[in-house]
């Protein structure tokens, strides 16, 4: 596990990596070239000329243009030309039907003279392949009717303008339920008429147009307005306004044919001549005699496009005229173009030169001979011949259509999209392989990190401390450079896949380069990310946690000082300005009006919720007021309840309920032990007296010539045991002065040094009968005290007594004193004394210094329990502090005095 830690090794892991994960992307990329861009039978082993992907391309292009090229030769054996027409005139008609003139002009004409030229068919291909362009208003060429003996009537959109507009009426906002806001708009009366022309107008309402002033009527269910300058507009199906002001109003237009017998008046064949379809332009009419055989092949001509992105192709019926051209690569072929009126401006044999001139792979058939040309350019530019087109294929395209039919392609210019699969042939085929490479590179580079993330140190550096949004940013930034520079390139190159193709060294470093910084960033992340884990700081990456940590500390630091009140109020703002926040965001939708009405009401909601906790928590800090008062010993301490609101006024009298309840537990408890005080103390004089006379005897028996043994062993017995008892009462006496306080102290300046000596003094004897070596370290050789010396001194023979009394024999007693200037200025003394306990000490500390508890549970030894409660007792009666320390069987005691500020303190 040491060789994953080492700085080479790793070094070579992360080279190692680095290369795994360059095979790892090339050959994923090879792969998915290979098995879903590619033929399975492309083997690779040849120029991108002659793939199996080449072709296959070309081979369906052709397929494509022969049966583009079949419709064609179909409709180039169609007449369309002669379909003969009859047109009526117009102004003719309106004189017979006025019975000015019995004559009734009319004018034979053919298709093929109507469109005026002889490429009829181009026109109306064209005608079908816009949806009838823009001047079928009614975008319903394919429903168009058909007369029965192809005649028309023909009138100027003049003539047809006049008539519209003598039936509209005048609009009005007052009379349209829909857009009736203007009311100072001019009234006048409405018809029954009129109120249907409204009516229509409500049920299929344009989007604009609509003035007040606007004349409008409605013909075949199809809204007409004329505007305030006398301009035509008109409203289509769906609602969208097309103004007709721009017609050329000489411009004809043709109807139906119908008898002008058959009229009674003009009114009438203008109630005809609105109701009827209107053919639009000569094209449209020209349509419209078309029967439906010929109508789909003209559709069927206009569905066929070339299909092959990237190749030129063209086809000609006769050899010598160019019928169709696609030329998608414009290089050298910018002057060839088609007009509708006279075709291309360039014959079949000279297109197929320029084809061969700036192409990198020919092919075309010549249909008289039956000769195919076929052949590519190598990277010297020389012609290889190359068979694209067996026999088979070939009588297979033949078969469809036998026509002359030419396609090139130029791989050399950045209009081909040719380049980017040549590109990625080349790149391809550097794999035998790819999804071998694919798995051994993936397996590599996986053993690489796993290897990497093992070894990596436990500890972070100064980078880590940077949160993961501040990494995310540096990473975002280097990406976002690296693909800028990409992009810049790729466009001051005007094409990337042409760019690549001429400059692939240079791709081919900067690419190294690019993958190199993107793996370097990574890893560094993804370590980064492993160190946190490993150090158990993960979670710190994050700047919300970081956030919520922070928060944390400033409310654990400073959270007494922030009242319940500031707390709401900052609250209260924090949830005004979100609401505002809010307001802003939904100031963009289309519902402002409500949207900000709402906003506001909340806000003002907001505002009185935070009036009503306000008081509220304004009360409870009231409350909390008299709590701390009655914490720190006030008990007496009240709320006044008439001053709150809510349920704060029944808590505030719950809590002076409380407070009265804890003034008389407190005075009973002081009664309490004032009486088992005095009830000690009585007791003990009680026995004291007795027992005085007791100890008496005793002495004078002692001091008789007594020669029965077992009468002065017994004698002795009763001096032990009186003895004892006496120190017991004396114990008791004391302890309960000490506990009450009832006792009075000769304080003086005292050298606790010189006092803990004698003390130890007295005591060595006896330490070296419990078998205990005493350990001195003194820190300091004068420490000044102000303390009364007899009590102080009776602190240091308990401390020591219950020493050896209760340590382990054989074992250490370590007595240390040292100065402490940590607590204040002038320093403070502390005593401290550790053994090791006889027993196990299975009990607190606290419980150890009370009264009567011994660390001798079964009682063994000789005490009362009372010794290190009145030592603790006496230290605190004299300004100082007592600390016990129980881990186990091991004991310790601190004893710690203010040091008084004389010169001999050291």
């Amino acid at each position: 596990m040491k060789v994953i830690k080492n700085t080479a090794f790793r070094v070579v892991l992360y080279i190692i990596g680095f290369i795994a994960a360059v095979l790892l992307i090339t050959s994923a990329f090879a792969s998915s070239f290979r098995y879903g861009h590619f033929s399975e039978e492309e083997d690779f082993d040849g120029p991108f000329e002659t793939s199996v992907s080449i072709k296959d391309s070309i081979y369906n292009d052709l397929s494509n243009l022969q049966s583009k090229a079949a419709v064609e030769k179909k409709l180039y054996y169609m007449d369309f030309a002669d379909n003969e027409l009859k047109i009526y005139d117009y102004s003719a008609m309106i004189d017979t039907i006025e019975g000015q003139s019995d004559y009734k002009k009319t004018e034979k004409t053919t298709v093929g003279d109507l469109l005026g030229t002889k490429n009829g068919i181009t026109k109306l291909s064209a005608y079908v392949d816009e949806d009838g362009g823009s001047d079928t208003v009614y975008a319903a060429y394919p429903n168009m009717p058909q007369s029965a003996n192809n005649s028309f009537i023909r009138m100027t959109w003049g003539d047809y303008n006049d008539i519209v507009r003598d039936r509209c009426i005048k609009y009005c906002y007052k009379y349209d339920n829909l857009y009736n806001y203007n009311d100072d708009s001019e009234a006048h009366d409405v018809d029954e008429y009129e109120k249907s022309q409204y009516n229509k107008l409500l049920e299929d309402y344009p989007e604009m147009g609509i003035q007040d002033g606007n004349y409008f009527t409605y013909i075949n269910d199809y809204l007409y307005m004329y505007d305030v300058n006398n301009s035509l507009l008109y409203y289509g199906k769906f609602g969208y306004a097309q103004t007709l002001s721009d017609l050329n109003m000489n411009q004809s237009i043709y109807f139906p044919y119908k008898d002008a017998d058959d009229f009674k008046d003009i009114s009438e064949f203008e109630e005809y001549i609105l109701s009827s379809y209107i053919y639009r332009s000569d094209i449209e009419l020209a349509y419209s005699t078309l029967s439906d055989y010929q109508k789909s092949q003209i559709k069927q001509n206009t569905d066929y496009y070339n299909y092959y992105y990237g190749c030129n192709t063209a086809f000609s019926i006769d050899g010598e005229k160019v019928n169709h051209a696609w030329i998608y690569d414009t290089t050298g072929l910018q002057n060839v173009n088609k007009s509708p009126e006279d075709g291309y401006n360039v014959s079949y044999p000279n297109l197929c030169e320029l084809y061969k001139n700036h192409s990198d792979i020919y092919v075309s058939y010549n249909a008289k001979t039956g000769n195919v040309e076929q052949w590519y350019k190598n990277d010297k530019g020389e012609i290889v011949s190359f068979e694209y087109l067996d026999a088979e294929k070939l009588k297979s395209l033949t078969s469809v259509c036998n026509e002359n039919f030419v396609l090139a392609i130029n791989l050399s210019t950045y209009a081909s999209s040719s380049v980017g699969d040549n590109l990625v042939y080349s790149f391809t085929g550097i794999y035998d392989n790819p999804l071998w490479v694919l798995g051994v590179s993936f397996v590599i580079f996986i053993a690489a990190v796993v290897l990497l993330i093992m070894g990596e140190p436990r500890r972070m550096y100064l980078v880590d401390k940077a949160p993961y949004i501040v990494w995310a940013g540096v990473y975002s930034v280097v990406l976002l450079l690296m693909s800028g520079l990409i992009v810049g390139i790729a466009y001051n190159s005007y094409d990337l896949v042409q760019f690549i193709n001429k400059e692939k060294l240079t791709v081919i470093i900067f690419s190294i380069v690019f993958l190199l910084l993107a793996y370097i960033f990574t890893a560094a992340v993804i370590m980064n990310v492993v160190r946190r884990i490993k150090c158990h700081a993960f979670l710190g990456g994050f700047v919300t946690v970081w956030l919520v940590k922070e928060a944390k500390k400033f409310l654990d630091k400073n959270g007494d000082r922030i009242t319940g009140r500031k707390k709401t109020v900052i609250f209260m703002l924090f949830f005004i300005i979100v609401n505002i926040l809010g307001l802003a965001v939904l100031s963009d939708n289309p519902y402002y009006d409500s949207s900000v009405l709402v906003a506001l009401f909340l806000i003002v909601l907001d505002i009185f919720v935070g009036i009503v906790v306000f008081k509220y928590l304004t009360d409870v800090e009231k409350i909390l007021k008299v709590s701390r008062q009655i914490e720190a010993g006030e008990l007496n301490a009240k709320v006044n309840t008439q001053e709150l609101k809510f349920s704060a006024r029944e808590l505030g009298e719950s809590l002076n309920s409380l407070g009265d309840g804890l003034s008389k537990a407190v005075d009973s408890s002081i009664r309490d032990e004032r009486t088992k005080a005095e009830l000690i103390t009585n007791v003990s004089h009680d026995i004291k007296t007795p027992l005085t006379s007791i100890i008496n005897y005793v002495d004078l028996l002692k001091k008789e010539e007594i020669n029965n043994e077992k009468a002065t062993e017994y004698i002795n017995v009763l001096d032990q045991k009186s003895q004892r008892l006496k120190q017991l009462i004396l114990d008791l006496i004391e302890a309960s002065k000490t506990s009450t306080g009832n006792i009075e102290l000769e304080c003086m300046n005292l050298n606790l040094v010189e006092l803990l000596n004698q003390g130890l003094g007295e005591y060595e004897d006896k330490l070296a009968e419990a078998s205990l070596e005493l350990v001195k370290s003194f820190r300091t050789d004068s420490a000044v005290i102000y303390a009364d010396g007899r009590r102080v001194f009776r602190i240091i023979d308990n401390i020591l007594n219950n020493t050896v009394k209760y340590a382990q024999p054989g074992t250490r007693v370590f007595v240390d004193m040292m100065v402490d200037n940590s607590v204040n200025p002038s320093g403070n003394v502390v005593l401290s004394v550790k053994n090791v306990s006889r027993e196990m000490l299975n009990i607190t500390a606290e419980e150890l210094t009370e009264r009567f508890v011994r660390g001798d549970r079964s009682r063994n030894t000789e005490g009362s329990g009372l010794g290190l409660s009145i030592a603790k007792n006496l230290t605190e009666l004299q300004g100082g502090s007592f600390n016990i320390t129980i881990d186990g069987d091991f004991f310790k005691v601190d004893i710690s005095f203010p040091l008084v500020n004389t010169e001999n303190n050291s």
